[in-house]
């Protein structure tokens, strides 16, 4: 057959129709189409790197802003005792508002003072520790707004989401250029056919390849849905997993605080309402102990300040220790949480002995065991981070899913390309969107165990600083229970209640000093009865003869 003269058979790049010749011009709009889409993929790239980049920069700042305030207050406190210390406590003060103006306010706006610790619960003057928000807030439904509202929020400051994002668009952009490149073959195989006679398949080399390619489609498609099921098994396994891990740090998290809260309890308990300036001083050591202890739990979990405080001077600007303390517990080293736990039952100690109260010593076996049922909830709270899958599993569930990524970015060109007669057959959007959803279907696991592997770090994720803020109200209320100065009015028999609240005191103190084992003087008891002028006297004797009886307590 002869040839005609605008129909030489020519695959070549050319974007302007006007411009090409013979078999050119019938594919000059997709190669502009396609450059495009390449130029738009290098674009794309350029971000993705720029983005990683930025990203591991901002993790660098994190580490120096902290570490430079740590410096700072180090540099401070070696000028305590210089000539110039009215500047440098000047300069000190203004150093340390400027990092409390940076932390939570449930940890900052506490008032921790022993003044206001020992107030008596009457005194409209106490600070009470400051209002938390829940630890967390749970989203059982979200409106279309709503929704809307947080996948923006997520591609906005989500620095995870964003680089996923930018990852599954640039293999929807390389498979829909793809789909675009067998749409010209088609639109190539078209022109010829018309313009021969015979049929050219046989002679041509880019409608031999474009029918191989095609060729192609049922196998790909087969595999594809024989394969897939295996990396969705694995990948919804190992999110199970991970939701159930979670779920156990809350509810870890919720008995280290109910732990806290029974010692609380128990130890406020111990005191009568009567109680001296000496055991309130013990009870606020014990607050500030307790504080202590729960916020080293979390402390690899918490902010910056807390995260790189190692010599525990940011628990000192908080009033939480004092610098002595602080000294103290970080010369101990390693293993500081249970270092304190031995200190907390000491503290417990001297107050157990300095208390009149009868059967402390079940109440005493009892705080024992508490104290050491806490250690053992936080120790397990650390354990959960290495409670994990085993390595092999993962990584076979990493290669499979890596293996499936490939199949569908090799399968996807010519599975979801469709075939028109239409002059802008190039432009294959279901090439694009589909690969774009199953990519983004496959990547949002991976952006779960992220977030579910730390419950912490998310900003709607578990707050370990409210929990502590929920347990500093808890101690600061349950401590203090005994500080009771209230005076209770009752009806006595005579129908005056002028002195019936006195003549309950002493008939109290009379009852407890007769009873105590360690009070041997029966003359001084005898003599309690007599008169309130007698009372508070014959309990301090008391108190002396137990001194005396454990010379090591004084």
């Amino acid at each position: 057959m002869d040839l005609d003269d605008s129909c030489t058979p020519q695959f070549d790049i050319c974007f302007s129709s006007n411009g090409c010749i013979d078999g050119e011009t019938s594919t000059a709009t997709c190669w502009t189409y396609i450059m495009c889409q390449l130029m738009l993929m290098i674009l794309l790239m350029f971000v993705f790197i720029w983005r990683m980049k930025t990203l591991n920069v901002e993790k660098t700042k994190s580490i120096a802003i902290s570490t430079d305030i740590s410096r700072i207050k180090n540099a401070l406190s070696k000028y305590k005792d210089s000539d110039e210390e009215n500047q440098v406590q000047h300069s000190k003060k203004d150093t340390v508002a400027f990092i409390l103006n940076d932390i939570p306010k449930p940890l900052k706006d506490t008032f921790r003072s022993a003044q206001n610790f020992m107030r008596p619960n009457r005194d409209r003057r106490i600070n009470q520790p400051s209002d938390f928000p829940p630890e967390y807030m749970p989203l059982s439904f979200l409106s279309t707004a709503e929704f809307t509202r947080t996948i923006l929020y997520c591609l906005k400051n989500d620095a995870f989401w964003q680089i996923g994002m930018l990852k599954c668009t640039i293999l929807s952009v390389a498979v829909n250029m793809c789909s675009s490149l067998i749409a010209m073959m088609h639109k190539y195989e078209q022109r010829m056919t018309a313009c021969f006679d015979a049929d050219v398949n046989s002679t041509d080399n880019v409608i031999q390849l474009k029918e191989w390619i095609m060729g192609q489609v049922q196998p790909f498609s087969r595999t594809m849905d024989s394969f897939k099921f295996l990396p969705i098994f694995l990948l919804l396994g190992y999110v199970a997993f991970l939701v159930d891990r979670w779920r156990s740090f809350m509810v870890t998290c919720h008995k280290v605080c109910g732990r806290l809260h029974d010692i609380g309890v128990l130890v406020g308990s111990i005191p009568y309402s009567d109680i001296s300036d000496e055991e309130k001083l013990i009870l606020y050591k014990i607050y500030r102990l307790m504080n202590t202890l729960h916020i080293l739990v979390y402390k690899p979990r918490l902010r910056e300040e807390f995260k790189n405080d190692d010599d525990l001077s940011h628990l000192v600007f908080l009033k939480i220790l004092t610098e002595s303390e602080a000294e103290a517990f970080t010369a101990r080293g390693k293993k500081l949480r249970d270092s304190i736990c031995s200190s907390l039952l000491s503290e417990i100690d001297k107050l157990l002995a300095l208390s009149s109260k009868q059967f402390l010593e079940s109440k005493a076996k009892v705080i024992n065991e508490k104290v050491c049922m806490v250690r053992g909830t936080m120790a397990e709270w650390g354990d959960l981070f290495l409670r994990d899958n085993p390595n092999e599993y993962i990584l076979g569930m990493r290669a499979v899913v890596s293996l499936y990524t490939i199949l569908i970015v090799v399968g996807y060109p010519i599975t979801l390309y469709s075939d028109t007669n239409a002059s802008y057959n190039c432009v294959q959007p279901s090439a694009f969107f589909g690969t774009f959803i199953t990519l983004l279907s496959i990547k949002i696991p991976f952006l779960l165990f992220w977030r579910l592997e730390d419950p912490f770090v998310a900003r709607d994720g578990i707050g370990l600083e409210n929990l502590i803020a929920s347990t500093e109200m808890n101690l600061f209320q349950s401590l203090r229970s005994s500080y009771c100065d209230d005076i209770i009015e009752d009806q006595s028999i005579d129908g005056n209640t002028r002195f019936a609240a006195v003549g309950k005191m002493i008939r109290r103190d009379s009852q407890r000093n007769t009873d105590n084992p360690l009070f041997h003087n029966k003359e001084e008891n005898e003599n309690i009865s007599e008169g309130a002028g007698k009372t508070e006297s014959t309990r301090f004797r008391s108190r002396g003869n137990y001194f005396e009886y454990f010379p090591g307590k004084r």
